[in-house]
């Protein structure tokens, strides 16, 4: 098992990268979530919080961001390796941790999914 911490090379933070994820990525919702994700050619995950005003005032957006990174750093061994994330909680949506959890491990499986369907059509195309 590895370490369950989310050391500071596991983050997203300048803008380039954020922008990279919405230009190359790919983007997978439910009625929780919204998650972006874009290879990043390193060896380990790396996650984006992006939260609106609209989801609340500062209070309620620090804690939807903190059930995020505290889902993303419990469950980081279950999570495609190789991808830059971003997620963007739904504004409208009953938010708490359960749901932030089990909705980010389904959206992320599902992005790994779709990074693999596009990486089978180009090799074909390449063909």
């Amino acid at each position: 098992m590895s370490r369950q911490t989310f050391r500071p090379h596991e983050r997203l933070r300048r803008r380039r990268d954020f922008d990279r994820v919405f230009r190359e990525g790919w983007a997978v919702s439910d009625q929780v979530l919204v998650v972006r994700g874009a290879p990043n050619g390193l060896s380990y995950a790396r996650l984006g919080i992006l939260v609106s005003r609209k989801l609340g005032k500062a209070v309620q957006r620090n804690r939807i961001k903190r059930w995020i990174r505290e889902a993303y750093r419990r469950n980081k061994d279950q999570l495609p390796k190789g991808l830059d994330f971003v997620v963007i909680p739904r504004r409208g949506a009953t938010l708490d941790y359960h749901r932030i959890e089990r909705s980010l491990l389904r959206l992320a499986r599902d992005l790994d999914r779709k990074k693999s369907q596009k990486h089978r059509r180009q090799d074909r195309a390449s063909n």
